[in-house]
């Protein structure tokens, strides 16, 4: 789905909103310089509360809405 996402819809040029509504809203990050939209993939508890292996899809935006690139951000244990 992550790739399709990439190759066929968050295209240069794209606005914040358009991904918002594409995506749906979530937890977002804004700084001075730019805004990054944040959706849980994966995590696995393991046999305990605390989050053993996470992964987050990251949509990267410049400070007036404009799509810049994506990522996974894998973090485990």
């Amino acid at each position: 789905m992550i790739q399709d996402l990439k190759a066929n819809y968050l295209k240069p040029g794209i606005k914040y909103k358009e991904v918002e509504k594409l995506l749906g809203g979530n937890y977002n990050e804004r700084s001075e310089d730019s805004i990054q939209l944040q959706y849980e993939i994966y995590t696995d508890f393991g046999t305990d509360i605390d989050p053993v292996e996470t992964k987050t899809f990251i949509v990267n935006f410049t400070s007036d809405s404009v799509f810049v690139n994506t990522r996974i951000d894998h973090w485990s244990k």
